[in-house]
């Protein structure tokens, strides 16, 4: 089967601790065809900062950026306060049936005299935890939730996906199809 290589830029909005940080998610591969018996596999994921000088950031403190990629949309949800943040977040988790790659991600702002500057901290690095039993049948997503302890601001951040093109029957692309739209696992 064929490989196929996704990879881009987003800005992902960095929001203030005490507002409870941001939410974001594009929808970055559509699949359609009349042939059903095919999907694609994710076979490598990763997601990083590509922005290492930030002059909004302000001082030394951290950030944190989660982000995960899902075969349906997760629903927009605006950061309020503690329980929005959550419901996002848990909508972002592996109890949730879109999902199928995971990363978190922690930085270091640190305070330079004309600009900030931006390093990678403690964490998962940027290679994504992705679930091999899961078959893309016709889009892909990535949502991010980001705070920080400094000033609200946003990066510039990559993502690299190879996608690997394979056949499936008919009951299975029936099946991925059902598991990849809006089922939480838990309720």
């Amino acid at each position: 089967m064929s490989i196929v290589t996704l990879r881009g830029a987003i800005d992902v909005t960095l929001g203030k601790d005490t507002s409870f940080g941001a939410s974001e998610e594009k929808q970055i591969f559509e699949y359609e065809s009349p042939d059903r018996t095919r999907g694609w596999r994710i076979r490598y994921a990763a997601f990083w900062v590509q922005q290492g000088i930030s002059s909004t950031l302000g001082g030394d403190n951290r950030l944190m950026i989660q982000s995960t990629l899902s075969t349906d949309s997760l629903g927009a949800v605006t950061i309020t306060d503690g329980a929005t943040a959550k419901e996002w977040t848990q909508r972002m988790g592996a109890g949730d049936n879109r999902t199928m790659a995971w990363l978190s991600q922690d930085y270091q702002n640190r305070e330079n005299t004309n600009a900030d500057f931006i390093t990678p901290g403690q964490g998962w690095g940027r290679e994504m935890i992705v679930d091999f039993d899961r078959i893309i049948t016709n889009e892909l997503w990535l949502q991010t939730y980001a705070v920080t302890e400094g000033d609200e601001g946003d990066v510039v951040c990559n993502y690299y996906i190879e996608l690997e093109q394979i056949k499936i029957s008919a009951s299975q692309s029936v099946f991925q199809q059902l598991k990849g739209i809006g089922q939480d696992i838990d309720s």
